[in-house]
């Protein structure tokens, strides 16, 4: 093989060696019977040089898996109710696991869908010892004077969001909406995949919809561009269309009305707006936080305001955090994290189970085994037997484990709160298959 001899060819040079000698002592006048046991006594023990000429081969050891594997698929069959029962516990549970892990994934682990997007942070306030939440939402005067204000920043808006009424000639529907400032685009790098963006000159009375409505109301009909429909409370323009999956800030959110902040326009001391902010490359959270944190101090000789509002701003710090880590909440990522550390305890459970199954079943093997060690096989090969047939065990659950998790994946899906964000992008993947057969590695170790 390769250049080599074979295993085959080996064994016959030994034989023509041993005739060779057998031929030279019956020359020589020894008895037929006595010159074979004299030869073979001369030449040494022909099974342990056979069997070092086999291991010394290049791929010694992957003949010896695979024929382990065959002799443990041999006696997997012959145990029908062992092999359904262990490879459907281990499947139920890796299932589990794996669909967890998509969610886990998805909604916690996967950046979101922007250029540059861990640039991307939330800003609120934080004023201690007034009567303003823990943590709070900023007014415009806040967003007007951050955005002229700050160097540390390549762009910035704020937004609203909620739930409207929206009617064609033939349809009504409330559904979720947005009504950000105009620069929401330019700070996310979207760009529409039909139309264009709003211009200051649009005022509040244009919109861009969503890939999905596109689709769902409009049939993906480019016509739909420069046409006109009652939005909320009034008549807007459809001046765009969005790239599929974008959907911020929420998962239903189905269309954004255009709007410009303008200072004359400005109700001071109304903390209801999000405000998000891309941050210049290499400026870290706790250099813009100190510069907001600074800058906010001088709104209220700007824009005036109460002098509640002034104390306020006294003892105001800018809070930033990462917008994906704001969409998601605290609470909803202890949930997932502790929810795939429960379905992980259940797969050590399965595992344990499924060993309790096999040392069951190597007690009514004890016989077979002492056989195999009389007639020759070593402790370590009789481990790797076993060791095969717990691979394929293994391998065998983990494949009907992406069957599973496919299945039970949906309907978790349907029975997660709707506020999570991102969940319905959780899907069996190729990731999804990755931590299977991490699981089934793991799985066939234990």
């Amino acid at each position: 093989m390769f250049g080599r001899r074979s295993q085959h060819d080996f064994e016959d040079e030994i034989r023509s060696h041993i005739a060779m000698e057998v031929e030279r002592l019956r020359k020589q006048g020894m008895a037929p019977a006595d010159a074979e046991r004299v030869a073979r006594r001369s030449f040494g023990n022909v099974g342990v040089i056979e069997d070092r000429f086999y291991h010394a081969q290049r791929f010694a050891w992957l003949q010896d898996a695979g024929r382990d594997v065959r002799h443990a698929w041999r006696a997997l069959r012959r145990q029908p109710a062992f092999l359904i029962t262990s490879v459907a516990t281990l499947a139920l549970a890796m299932g589990a696991v794996t669909g967890m892990f998509s969610v886990v994934k998805t909604v916690l682990l996967e950046p979101l869908p922007f250029t540059g997007a861990e640039r991307l942070v939330a800003v609120s306030g934080a004023s201690p010892g007034s009567d303003l939440p823990e943590r709070f939402a900023l007014g415009n005067e806040f967003y007007l004077h951050y955005k002229e204000r700050s160097t540390l920043i390549d762009g910035l808006f704020t937004f609203t969001s909620g739930m409207s009424t929206v009617r064609t000639d033939d349809r009504v529907e409330r559904m979720g909406m947005a009504w950000p400032s105009n620069d929401i685009y330019p700070t996310l790098g979207v760009v529409p995949q039909l139309g264009r963006l709003p211009v200051p000159e649009d005022g509040n009375r244009a919109v861009v919809i969503s890939d999905q409505l596109w689709s769902t109301w409009f049939g993906r009909d480019p016509a739909v561009i420069g046409k006109s429909y009652f939005v909320s409370d009034s008549m807007k323009q459809v001046i765009g269309v969005m790239p599929p999956g974008l959907d911020f800030p929420a998962e239903n959110t189905m269309l954004w009305v255009s709007g410009e902040i303008r200072p004359e326009d400005l109700q001071v001391g109304e903390f209801d707006g999000a405000v998000i902010a891309r941050m210049k490359p290499g400026v870290t959270i706790a250099q813009l936080e100190s510069e907001l944190t600074r800058i906010a101090k001088e709104i209220p000789a700007r824009f005036g305001g109460s002098p509640g509002y002034a104390r306020i701003l006294e003892n105001h710090r800018a809070v930033l955090a990462p917008v994906l880590e704001r969409m998601v909440g605290p609470a909803v990522r202890t949930s997932l994290w502790v929810l795939l550390a429960a379905v992980s305890v259940v797969l050590l459970i399965a595992c344990a189970n499924v060993a309790n199954l096999f040392l069951v079943r190597a007690e009514g093997r004890t016989r077979d085994m002492a056989l195999r060690r009389a007639i020759g096989a070593t402790r370590a090969r009789l481990v790797r037997l076993q060791l095969a047939e717990a691979s394929l065990v293994a391998v065998a659950g983990g494949i009907l484990a992406i069957g599973v998790s496919a299945v039970t994946l949906p309907m978790f899906l349907r029975a997660a709160p709707e506020q999570i964000p991102r969940l319905a992008l959780a899907g069996t993947d190729a990731w999804s298959v990755a931590a299977a057969f991490g699981l089934t590695l793991i799985v066939a170790i234990a």
